[in-house]
């Protein structure tokens, strides 16, 4: 009978008697293995192909070129134009960044920079005053007036404020103003009767003194 000495079944067969048990035997093809595993793994991941583009969007790569053979690159572009990158960059709503990814080759421009750039040199063409500097001034413009809207709000809180203070006191004045215009009757009244009672009392004056007289 064979006795695999491998194992640990097999090496305490093979140990003399009274021996102390040796320690557990640990397979060392099981770390090769893994790598070797994952060796494999990551050259089929590299090996596998990428993923094909769709048919929109080879369409609208096929239309971005047919605008650069006309307009030329973004660079071009943006010589034609005169400005500067980071103009280009405020014209297009977009980051400095990414103007400099896209003509350094970094990356590629998406499609509707291209499509948008076509359609504002046919506008600025067939309209020439609405040129760059209308474009960034009412850019400009804009921001100028959302941050006046923000400095004017808070008057426009105190003014509330104030209006709401002084409808209440208005509305006290006239309470005031109410009472007043009775007391007013009231002392007029007074008054008045305090006339009649004098012209009273001097009638019943005179008529005992003429009384007293005869």
């Amino acid at each position: 009978m064979e006795v695999d000495q491998n194992t640990e079944f097999g090496r305490d067969r093979l140990r003399p008697p009274g021996s102390p048990p040796g320690p557990p035997v640990i397979q060392e093809n099981t770390s090769k293995n893994f790598d070797s595993r994952l060796s494999q793994h990551s050259d089929s991941a590299s090996l596998s192909p990428k993923r094909a583009k769709s048919s929109l969007r080879l369409r609208y790569e096929a239309e971005t070129q047919v605008i650069q053979r006309k307009l030329g690159d973004l660079e071009s572009i943006r010589e034609k134009l005169g400005l500067s990158q980071r103009k280009m960059a405020q014209l297009l709503l977009v980051d400095p960044s990414a103007w400099t990814r896209w003509t350094k080759g970094d990356d590629q421009a998406p499609p509707h920079i291209f499509r948008m750039l076509q359609w504002y040199l046919a506008l600025e063409e067939k309209y020439p005053a609405l040129d760059v500097n209308f474009w960034l001034n009412t850019v400009a413009q804009t921001t100028e007036k959302s941050s006046a809207l923000q400095k004017i709000e808070p008057l426009r809180r105190d003014v509330t404020s104030l209006s709401v203070i002084t409808s209440s006191q208005s509305a006290r004045i006239e309470a005031l103003a109410a009472e007043l215009k009775s007391a007013r009757r009231k002392s007029v009244r007074w008054l008045v009767g305090l006339f009649f009672l004098g012209v009273l009392g001097g009638f019943v004056n005179c008529l005992i003194y003429v009384h007293s007289l005869k």
